[in-house]
């Protein structure tokens, strides 16, 4: 028997959010109806070499640094503003996401001459996304 709402009685409704990059399936949230933290932001981003320039703010999206020539890599630290936020990375040499421990150092990124991008994005429990972009110029 159906209720006023054209649905049964009993059953729960389910929303799911999918983001594709090319044929990746990055994430796919779960289908509870409970509230989920919507927190996508960082509380933190350094990097090893330099500083990222503006100075860091969970409402800016977009960093540089500029390092010398004789840098070939560099280190960076992102910290999830949630303990319940997932973050990916593209680092300079990853042609597909890589999971990321929120506050651990990354994986050493190569340099090359001109300007390297990573792009961090971080997935909060509900399945919304916030991209960063680290652009790093080697001199």
């Amino acid at each position: 028997m159906k209720g006023h709402s054209g649905r049964t009685p009993g059953l729960r409704a389910a929303s799911f959010t999918l983001l594709v990059i090319g044929a990746t399936l990055l994430g796919a949230c779960s289908s509870s109806t409970a509230a989920k933290s919507s927190d996508n932001t960082l509380s933190n981003l350094t990097v090893s070499v330099g500083a990222v320039n503006p100075a860091f703010s969970p409402t800016s999206y977009a960093y540089g640094d500029a390092v010398l020539n004789s840098t070939t890599s560099i280190t960076f630290t992102a910290t999830a503003a949630s303990s319940k936020a997932t973050i990916l990375i593209i680092g300079t040499q990853d042609t597909s996401p890589s999971s990321y421990a929120s506050g651990s150092v990354s994986p050493a990124q190569t340099l090359k001459v001109g300007f390297n991008l990573i792009t961090i994005s971080v997935f909060a429990e509900d399945g919304s996304v916030r991209i960063y972009n680290l652009t790093i110029n080697r001199a």
